[in-house]
């Protein structure tokens, strides 16, 4: 989280007002203490703080909404300040590296609310605990948390309230932060929910003087970075140098490295919660990041295998508040991609500066590429890893030319491809089990909704080819286990994606992953279709932004076969995340099936948000939904068509599932999950 403090002192309205020290003194009238929240950076998927509260001032804390806790400072009148540095011992005023002299409020100052014969009191304390020359202070400026009050045993926090920029308060669904979205911002201050603003007060004591002052609150900024939730993961921190082969990419620093929070000197509550964020990254349509490398850098070539990561230090214990060492150097391991070891050569690439603080696109980002290799004398290959020394982290692209082919193997294929079942035509895909208007679990099948605009993962779609497979094919390939590194074997979709991968039609990425739950690309889903067929493609490119994808051949020879279409603007979109909509034109178009809403019947299955005859998918969405028989039919243009007969009932395949796995038992045991 970054505490960028800054922001000048209160001025001082009343230079030449003189007061005595007598009890209690009210000061009304003169300006106010002033409390701010200190501006802060997290990821999504921390630990949370507990008091945060929604647009109705109920609180959220009972869940975990991931934000950290907030730091504050404070700001006195300027005489008063000055009038302390006067007055308090020695040991509680510090200087900081540029000169300046201030003093440590948590001693003597408190926060205080009266009402109803009911006192609550806030305390201070310096937000870093720990014994450092630092002292809790940031950019000339005290940090402060504050504690609970406590009334009847009960503590009652600050609670924070957080506004977007159409002017909504926040709600604990803000933070699931999506793929389309990966940055938000909030003006962040304290929530006075029920409270008489005008009856908080900061109390000032030293020794047996007190003072009262007004207090008014400001407003911070919460910076939120989003993950693409696509096998993110948060790996350990290590202070030891690894004896073997690393299997994650993995973070070495010295025993002694201070961890800071964003780009702060406020160490790091628990050194042992700092993890290293390891995220996908989300490509735009031009592949950007992979064309800027291919084109800045002659060592690498568009010949060249590539893996994408985003990498940053996160403070897993207090919302996953970016983290920083100031500077100091951290050793990174990468594990050597499938098929490769130190004997091929390596180039990585690191985007500095390209940290997700907008929503811009990737062309439009401003970082500088700096490439790490052996030639340049700043990679090496190593026993444990590909190892590299960096003092930031952003994205990185780890490049090599050796091809790994995938993970999972093809085997028992012999060469020859699996069939799809074109024949029947049985509904592939079922609506949600929820109410289309109110989000609530729902047993009426008129209230389900279908999302055609929905995303669709890998996961679906491996279990939708499997579902199509013939049943001579899904036996000759059947397979319950993979090499996948996240594909359990007791995971609802093992047996999809082991038997698909067994028959060569899927494949993983280059670290040994699958990413089952991960959204698939428009690329991705164009590859997994046209493996089904034996096709070629010697032609020009036939979209305009594919030159150099790494499906760019499977995208022509998909479009060359009428599988796919690109957008009305000529393009493909290899990196678009594919709609529901879109996957089930593809498959209808890979299973020869053709769709014609003018000749289905009124007994099928229709959906709450697919009754618009008019849009482009109507007509593929019900064919996929539906099972039924027909009869295909030509117009006069010689374009085929069906006509429905009869619905069929809806198919039970979690229980066809679990009969070929019965039926294959003897070869492969194991349920259908």
């Amino acid at each position: 989280m970054a505490f960028a403090l800054n922001g000048p002192l209160m001025g001082n309205v009343y230079q030449n007002y003189s007061f005595s020290w007598y009890n209690v003194i009210e000061l009304e009238e003169i300006e106010p203490v002033t409390i701010t929240p200190a501006d802060i950076t997290i990821y999504t998927g921390g630990e949370s703080y507990d008091s945060v509260v929604n647009g109705s001032g109920n609180e959220i804390g009972a869940v975990n909404n991931g934000l950290p806790t907030p730091g504050f400072y404070i700001d006195l009148p300027e005489s008063v300040n000055a009038w302390l540095l006067e007055h308090v011992d020695k040991e509680n005023i510090i200087t900081t590296e540029s000169g300046k002299q201030i003093v440590d409020l948590s001693k003597f100052l408190t926060f205080t609310y009266n009402y109803a014969g009911e006192t609550r009191t806030w305390e201070l304390e310096r937000y870093d605990t720990h014994d450092n020359e630092n002292n809790s202070t940031a950019y000339d400026r005290f940090i402060y948390r504050i504690k609970p009050a406590v009334v009847e045993n009960q503590e009652i926090p600050i609670r924070l309230q957080f506004t977007d920029e159409n002017g909504m308060f926040m709600t604990s669904d803000d933070f699931t932060v999506d793929l389309e979205d990966l940055f938000h911002e909030y003006d962040m201050t304290i929530y006075s929910g029920d409270l008489e603003t005008q009856k908080v007060k900061a109390v000032l004591r030293v020794g047996e003087q007190v003072v009262s002052y007004a207090a008014e609150v400001g407003e911070g900024k919460l910076t939120v970075r989003g993950v693409t939730d696509q096998n993110t993961a948060t790996t350990e921190v290590v202070t030891e140098v690894p004896v073997e082969e690393v299997d994650n990419i993995t973070v070495y620093v010295p025993e002694d490295t201070l961890f800071y929070i964003n780009e702060s000197q406020l160490e790091v509550a628990e050194p042992e919660n700092v993890k290293l964020l390891v995220d996908s990254i989300v490509p735009d349509e031009d592949n950007t990041l992979y064309t800027k490398a291919v084109d800045g850098f002659e060592e690498i070539t568009s010949e060249h295998n590539v893996k994408f990561n985003y990498l940053d230090l996160v403070d897993t214990g207090n919302g996953n508040a970016y983290v920083t060492t100031a500077g100091k150097p951290i050793t990174v391991y990468w594990p050597y991609p499938a098929g490769t070891d130190k004997m091929d050569e390596f180039h990585i690439v690191h985007y500095e500066g390209l940290d997700r603080n907008d929503n811009a696109s990737l062309a439009d980002g401003e970082y500088d590429m700096v490439l790490y290799s052996e030639e340049n004398g700043n990679l090496e290959n190593t026993d444990q890893g590909i190892r590299i020394t960096v003092e930031s982290f952003s994205p990185f692209a780890l490049f090599w030319e050796e091809d790994s082919g995938g993970n999972g193997g093809h085997g028992g294929n012999g060469g020859n491809k699996p069939s799809l079942n074109t024949e029947d035509h049985y509904g592939y895909i079922v609506g949600y089990p929820v109410d289309y208007a109110t989000g609530e679990p729902t047993d009426d099948q008129a209230r389900k909704p279908v999302k055609p605009q929905g995303k669709i993962t890998r996961a679906e779609v491996a279990t939708i080819f499997f579902r199509m497979l013939t049943d001579e094919s899904r036996n000759a390939y059947w397979s319950q286990s993979n090499s996948f590194t996240d594909v359990a074997a007791d995971a609802w979709y093992n047996n999809a994606i082991s038997t698909m991968t067994n028959a060569g039609i899927l494949d993983g990425y280059e670290d040994g992953s699958f990413h089952p739950n991960g959204y698939i690309t428009r690329a991705e889903f164009a590859t997994i279709a046209v493996r089904f067929f034996d096709l070629s493609y010697q032609g020009e490119d036939l979209f305009p932004d594919i030159d150099g994808h790494w499906a760019q051949d499977y995208i022509n020879q998909a479009a060359d076969a009428g599988i796919i279409e690109g957008y009305p603007d000529g393009t493909f979109g290899p990196q678009k995340q594919i709609t529901r909509a879109e996957a089930v034109t593809m498959v209808n178009r890979t299973l020869d099936r053709h769709p014609d809403q003018d000749h289905f019947l009124e007994d099928m299955l229709v959906w709450p948000d697919n009754l618009d005859t008019e849009a482009w998918y109507y007509a593929d969405i019900q064919e996929a939904t539906n099972s039924h028989e027909y009869q295909v039919k030509k117009d006069a243009q010689g374009n085929e068509y069906e006509v429905w007969t009869k619905i069929l009932p809806i198919r039970d395949w979690e229980a066809l599932e679990k009969e070929w796995s019965d039926a294959n038992s003897s070869e492969n045991p194991g349920d259908v999950v």
